[in-house]
């Protein structure tokens, strides 16, 4: 029996094959996502006295913690941190009210370290830029701070001397 195919064709296909399984991706071992939710809107850290009703963007680190700033039931606002090994918690200031606001965003790094920058108001405003501890809720080191008797008028923005 002879088939339909001309030698030469018949090599183009094998060849064609060869190419596509030899450019497959084969899959990296031990490297796999899942997606998990830990903080939502309702709930209420562990350490805080009400719940988050809004979080703003998270940040995530290489070992899935993640921390956002997050307004909660009574008004205050406050940063959170949460992570496979770690419940939900409230890092920044254990009773958040509303005379301190944070910014729109955080970042958390390996170290499980949260930068973060508040605002308390008054005239002028004070602008507080703190590297707080997510395994020791209301743990932190002032990196720059602005107000009155300090060098800056902002985070970012020299004072006029």
């Amino acid at each position: 029996m002879t088939s339909a195919y001309s030698p030469w064709l018949r090599a183009w296909i094998i060849l064609l094959a060869v190419s596509a399984l030899s450019f497959a991706q084969s899959p990296i071992p031990g490297l796999m996502y899942q997606w998990r939710i830990l903080s939502m809107t309702g709930q209420t850290p562990a350490n805080a006295n009400a719940a988050l009703t809004s979080m703003s963007a998270p940040s995530i680190n290489d070992n899935g913690a993640v921390a956002f700033p997050a307004i909660f039931s009574g008004g205050g606002q406050g940063v959170v941190a949460a992570s496979p090994t770690l419940a939900q918690t409230l890092v920044s200031f254990a009773d958040p009210t509303g005379n301190r606001y944070f910014g729109p965003s955080v970042q958390i790094n390996d170290a499980n370290q949260v930068l973060a920058q508040d605002l308390v108001p008054g005239s002028p405003p004070a602008y507080l830029d703190r590297l707080w501890l997510a395994n020791q809720p209301g743990s932190f080191t002032i990196l720059i701070q602005s107000g009155v008797g300090q060098q800056y008028s902002s985070v970012g923005k020299r004072q006029r001397e």
